[in-house]
C-alpha cells in the first residue's frame, strides 16, 4: 500500500493530538485578544485627536486585520485536523507576531492624542516592540512556510541546515533588534548595545537570512520538480494565487497611471487600491495554503488556470482592439 507523501505524518498518541490542538486554540485566542486590544486602541485614537490620520490607521488597521485573522483561522483549521502539521503552527505565530505588531502601531498612533496622559513608558515599550517583533512576522512566511510546505516536513533531513541557518538569523535580528538603543525607550540597557546590534544586523541576520531565502527557492523547485500530482496541484494553489495579486496589481497601476482617468480621482483611487493590494497580500496567500492542505477543490487549480489564459488573452485583445 502506498503512502501519500503530500500528507503529514500524524501523531503517536490520540491524547497528544489533542494536547496539540487544545494548544493550538489557546493560540488562536490570545491572537484574537491582541487584535481586540489593538482595535480598541485605534478607535481610542480616532476620538482622541481631531486631526488624527484616519487613512492612515484604516491603512494599517485592515492589512493587520487580515493577515491575523485569516492565518490564525487558517493556520487553526489545519491543527485541527493535522495536529503535527508545522506550516498550521507556522501561520498561527505568524498571526501572532502581526497581532503584536498591530498592538505597537496602534500605540504608535495614540502617543501625541489627548489620550497620550498614560504612562510614557507605554509608548516606549509599543516603539521598542515594534522595532523587532517585525522580524518573525517577515522570515516565518518568507522562509519557514516555503520550507515545509505542503506535507509539514522537509524536502529530506539534508535541508536541516537551511533551517539551521534560518534560526540563527531570526534569533540574531530578534536580539539584535531588541537590544538597539535606537528602538524606543529600551529596557535592555545593555553596555555596548549599539556596537552589538550593528553587528549581529549587519554580520549575521543579513547573510544567514539572505543565505535561507535563496536555498528555499531552490528547495521549492525540486520539491515541484520531485512532487506527484497531489504535490504539484497544491503548489500550483499557491503560485497561482501570489501571481494574480502580483500581476494584478501591476495592471490596475498601469490603469490608474492612463490618460482617460480624470486627475481629482486617480489620488483617491490609488489610495484604494494600495489598501487593496496590502489586504489581499495578507488574505490570499494562507487562504490558498489552507486550500492546498486541506484539498478544498484542489484538483480545479488546472481549471482554474486555463480559464485565467484564456480569459486573460480575449481581455487583453479586446483591451486593444478599444485603444
Amino acid at each position: 500500500m502506498t503512502s501519500d507523501r503530500s500528507l503529514p505524518r500524524e501523531t503517536k498518541s490520540p491524547a497528544t493530538g489533542r494536547r496539540r490542538v487544545f494548544l493550538s486554540r489557546i493560540l488562536f485566542v490570545a491572537n484574537v485578544t491582541l487584535l481586540v486590544l489593538a482595535v480598541v486602541l485605534f478607535i481610542v485614537t480616532a476620538y482622541s485627536a481631531a486631526g488624527t490620520d484616519l487613512e492612515n490607521i484604516l491603512d494599517i488597521g485592515l492589512t493587520y486585520l487580515a493577515i491575523i485573522l485569516t492565518s490564525s483561522v487558517v493556520g487553526l483549521l489545519i491543527v485541527s485536523r493535522y495536529p503535527t502539521h508545522a506550516v498550521g503552527w507556522l501561520l498561527l505565530l505568524v498571526g501572532l507576531f502581526a497581532a503584536f505588531t498591530t498592538v505597537a502601531a496602534a500605540l504608535g498612533e495614540l502617543e501625541g492624542t489627548s489620550a497620550s496622559a498614560l504612562p510614557e513608558a507605554l509608548f516606549g515599550f509599543g516603539l521598542w516592540l515594534g522595532g523587532w517583533v517585525w522580524v518573525p512576522m517577515v522570515l516565518l512566511p518568507l522562509i519557514f512556510i516555503p520550507l515545509y510546505f505542503p506535507n509539514g516536513r522537509l524536502l529530506s533531513k539534508r535541508w536541516r541546515w537551511v533551517v539551521g541557518a534560518a534560526v540563527v538569523g531570526l534569533a540574531s535580528g530578534i536580539v539584535g533588534s531588541a537590544i538597539n538603543p535606537a528602538e524606543g525607550t529600551n529596557p535592555l540597557q545593555l553596555a555596548g548595545g549599539a556596537a552589538l546590534a550593528n553587528f549581529l544586523l549587519n554580520y549575521i541576520f543579513g547573510p544567514m537570512s539572505g543565505l535561507a531565502i535563496i536555498a528555499t527557492l531552490i528547495s521549492l523547485l525540486l520539491r515541484y520538480r520531485r512532487a506527484d500530482r497531489a504535490q504539484r496541484a497544491q503548489m500550483k494553489w499557491v503560485l497561482y494565487t501570489l501571481g494574480m495579486v502580483i500581476v494584478s496589481s501591476s495592471l490596475m497601476e498601469d490603469l490608474l497611471s492612463a490618460a482617460f482617468i480624470p486627475e481629482p480621482w486617480r489620488a483617491p483611487l490609488s489610495s484604494v487600491w494600495e489598501i487593496a493590494v496590502l489586504w489581499l497580500l495578507g488574505v490570499a496567500p494562507p487562504l490558498a495554503i489552507g486550500i492546498a492542505i486541506l484539498r478544498y477543490r484542489l484538483y480545479d487549480i488546472d481549471l482554474i488556470i486555463r480559464r485565467t489564459l484564456v480569459y486573460g488573452v480575449v481581455t487583453a485583445l479586446l483591451a486593444a482592439v478599444y485603444f
